[in-house]
């Protein structure tokens, strides 16, 4: 199912519901170009859901090298990706479509199109045209962007802090369910990065679409964390 809905001003959501990840997208339209937020593992083309929207040219911007995050990026001419060998690589050699087969399997889906054949579905490389760096800032009026490097669930995954308006865009950072964590400590500080930032709304990207006045506080348990 496709869910689109404009949240803020300039900042429509995107959301196909068809997967147990309950994946979605942010859109950020601005006067002359929009600028997209990963490109997910869909089966709605979201190059298609994106044209609902506008037809401005689009750029997108690469949170980081999960395949469920760039999945459709052949499709848009212009992608920025984070200063990483991992994601560079993949966007030359993608991945192996076995991976995804193991994790993406029909038992996962919540409502699967009769259409949809994912063993047979092409996986394609991408060209990208900007690297980015921690701290890099992004202005499009009225938004003033910057890169924050917050890796841990993967060394390139960044988040997206607009300063003006205090909206973080987080990523795979804040996830409402059990995720995989690769490094607690890289974990850990980029937490305290961001909470430095004092967000007061933020964009994850599975399952909630926005939360507010948010104070992620962390608890160590038989070393696990948990959000308080």
């Amino acid at each position: 199912m496709l869910e689109i809905k404009q949240i803020e001003k300039y900042i429509w959501w995107i959301r196909e519901s068809y997967h147990y990840e309950d994946v979605l997208s942010y859109l950020i339209i601005w006067e002359e170009k929009a600028l997209l937020f990963d490109t997910w593992m869909w089966i709605y083309n979201i190059k298609e859901a994106v044209y609902k929207i506008t037809n401005l040219p689009i750029i997108v911007l690469n949170s980081h090298s999960h395949f469920d995050h760039i999945w459709w990026n052949s499709l848009f001419d212009e992608i920025w990706i984070y200063n990483n060998e991992k994601i560079k690589n993949i966007a030359k050699n993608w991945v192996d479509k076995s991976i995804i087969l193991e994790n993406y399997v029909t038992e996962k889906f919540i409502k699967k199109p009769e259409s949809f054949d994912l063993k047979n579905f092409e996986i394609k490389w991408f060209n990208y045209k900007k690297v980015l760096y921690d701290n890099y800032e992004i202005n499009l009026k009225p938004f003033k962007f910057k890169v924050i490097h917050t890796p841990w669930h993967s060394i390139d995954h960044i988040c997206i802090y607009e300063e003006n308006k205090k909206f973080l865009f987080a990523w795979d950072l804040i996830y409402k369910w059990p995720i995989f964590i690769d490094n607690y400590t890289q974990f850990i500080n980029s937490i305290k990065k961001i909470n430095k930032l004092n967000p007061k709304k933020i964009f994850p990207w599975h399952n909630d679409f926005c939360i507010s006045e948010i104070s992620l506080k962390l608890k160590k348990v038989n070393n696990n964390y948990y959000f308080l």
